[in-house]
């Protein structure tokens, strides 16, 4: 990795890290706020616990209620937050690592990056970099906007656990920017790139709703991504999902290998 190119390329992205940390700060407030309204109100345990199975499955949660029928705020975090939070953090993914080699060419900016004595194995580093710092921001931002939230509230939930679980969903979005940057480097086009794999992360999510309603084929939910994000697991035994972990790594290992690849034999033309 270059520093010089990482500082730069860091600053010219400022804005859209710190607007996304902003937004998903406010969101874990938000849901923190929600809670003591949720937890209470009439009738909710009854629908948490005729939510269809498949649901429950495809978000990473089985066991919403406790034995008394209570809904916790570890599980009311999980649906509401964790569920959700890694789907959103994956579209700033998308366009921000899938712009980092496809947007310099549209621009006609490569050429000068390329003339620089520095290799594209680093030039690429470099700006996959400001990406990962990116993610460490908003995730960072999730944990400060929930943390403070829970101290708003009489209700309390493990912060270790917490964490672990956004580490996981970390991993999640770190394997879809890297099939992202991939993308980047094999078509050198922004819509393209953005298109691809975008379509691809809708489609890996769905598969993973449907898969537990589709019988004797339900083993293809194996394809998603998102299946191996499970946060009742995480937050229950306070400890990473290693099986996932190792999914997300290989993916993550695979796509970056393909991309430094790719990019170093490829003919860059504006």
């Amino acid at each position: 990795m270059n520093p010089h190119l990482y500082l730069s390329n860091l600053k010219s992205s400022r804005v859209g890290i710190i607007t996304w940390s902003i937004l998903i700060a406010l969101y874990g407030l938000l849901v923190m706020y929600l809670y003591p309204a949720m937890k209470n109100a009439t009738g909710i345990a009854e629908y948490i616990q005729n939510l269809p199975e498949p649901l429950k499955e495809a978000i990473g949660i089985t066991q919403l209620l406790t034995p008394e029928g209570i809904y916790p705020l570890k599980s009311f975090v999980a649906v509401e937050f964790l569920a959700w939070a890694p789907v959103f953090v994956a579209i700033y993914a998308i366009f921000a690592a899938g712009n980092i080699a496809a947007k310099e060419v549209e621009m006609g900016t490569m050429d000068l990056l390329l003339s620089l004595p520095v290799s594209r194995t680093r030039l690429l580093a470099s700006k996959f970099a400001v990406f990962i710092t990116g993610l460490l921001a908003i995730q960072a931002a999730s944990m400060a906007g929930l943390a403070i939230g829970m101290y708003l509230i009489e209700d309390r939930m493990s912060l270790a656990s917490l964490a672990l679980a956004l580490v996981q969903a970390s991993l999640l979005v770190l394997a879809v920017g890297s099939y992202s940057l991939l993308f980047s480097c094999i078509f050198l086009n922004p819509r393209k790139t953005l298109t691809v794999s975008g379509t691809l992360t809708v489609v890996l999510y769905i598969l993973n709703f449907m898969a537990p309603s589709l019988g004797s084929y339900q083993w293809v939910r194996r394809l998603s991504l998102f299946h191996y994000y499970r946060t009742e697991a995480v937050i229950n035994s306070a400890s990473l999902d290693w099986g996932g972990v190792a999914v997300f790594l290989v993916v993550i290992a695979v796509c970056l290998a393909s991309a430094m690849l790719i990019f170093r034999r490829r003919d860059i033309t504006p």
